[in-house]
């Protein structure tokens, strides 16, 4: 059966909230009744059917068209896949529990925060916070699997509870802040003050950072052997992620911030 596909009619002047839209909320509903579901487009409260053209079979997957200014895609969502041609907004795959996320283009501020399960994939960049914690909350993401293309803003992971975000480009400003488990994985370079306020969890970097924290401890050089397990599993992923694949385990580790207990890591490849 082919994809569910929402097409905007015309050019936003507003952003979209299309948490209403994921494969679970649509589930056993006909396409008629799909166009009649509520929609919020900044203020006003309107109809799916007046944004968007609503085409294709009512399947697992849905596809979203034409627009950058879709916030809250995959909200909650636990089974199927949506797919974006294009960018994305803000707050892609809050909550996420399970099923997959594709966005050919950028995303925006606080994807992925709070993410449970599944997978979120970005072939651009993303913007601040990615894997964070929302304002007021004290935990950000707390497991499934990020793959960013692209750069990712300042304050990747911030809060990051559990789970794995790789970014194959740059990172900004404060990756892995105030981080209390999982894994990120930077492959471009990274922002200054990387793992402030970390607990714990791992920073994988491919370059060494500029300038490192003072609250960071030098431990040395290892071959630590759950990176080859790591490495094997990163390679059935796509470049850049599967470059690592075969490579040495060797790391120069340190370990941080002693402001905050200093049981986080910051690794990079040797």
């Amino acid at each position: 059966m082919s994809a569910l596909t929402f097409t905007l009619r015309q050019k936003a002047v507003q952003r979209i909230d299309v948490s209403c839209l994921t494969p679970e909320k649509v589930a056993g509903m006909s396409l008629d009744q799909i166009r009649t579901l509520p929609i919020h487009q900044g203020n006003r409260q309107v109809s799916v059917g007046e944004l968007f053209a609503v085409a294709g079979g009512v399947s697992d997957e849905l596809v979203f068209s034409g627009c950058s200014q879709l916030d809250h895609v995959g909200q909650g969502m636990s089974t199927g896949r949506i797919r974006v041609e294009g960018d994305a907004g803000a707050y892609v795959g809050t909550a996420m529990r399970s099923g997959e996320i594709v966005i050919s283009g950028s995303v925006g501020i606080f994807a992925a925060c709070g993410m449970r399960g599944g997978t979120l994939t970005v072939g651009g960049n993303a913007g601040d916070f990615l894997g964070g914690a929302l304002p007021g909350e004290m935990r950000g993401m707390r497991g499934g699997l990020v793959r960013v293309l692209g750069n990712a803003g300042d304050r990747a992971g911030d809060r990051m509870r559990r789970g794995a975000i790789l970014i194959g480009g740059n990172a900004g400003e404060c990756c892995a802040s105030r981080m209390i488990a999982g894994t990120i994985a930077v492959f471009g370079t990274i922002g200054e003050r990387a793992g402030y306020g970390m607990t714990r969890g791992t920073l994988l970097c491919a370059t060494a950072p500029d300038r490192i924290l003072p609250t960071f401890n030098e431990c040395g050089t290892f071959e630590l052997g759950f990176l080859t397990l790591l490495f094997k599993q990163w390679a059935t992923l796509g470049a850049p992620f599967a470059e690592l694949s075969g490579r040495s385990p060797r790391v120069q580790r340190l370990m941080g911030d002693l402001g905050a207990g200093g049981k986080g890591e910051i690794l990079v490849l040797r």
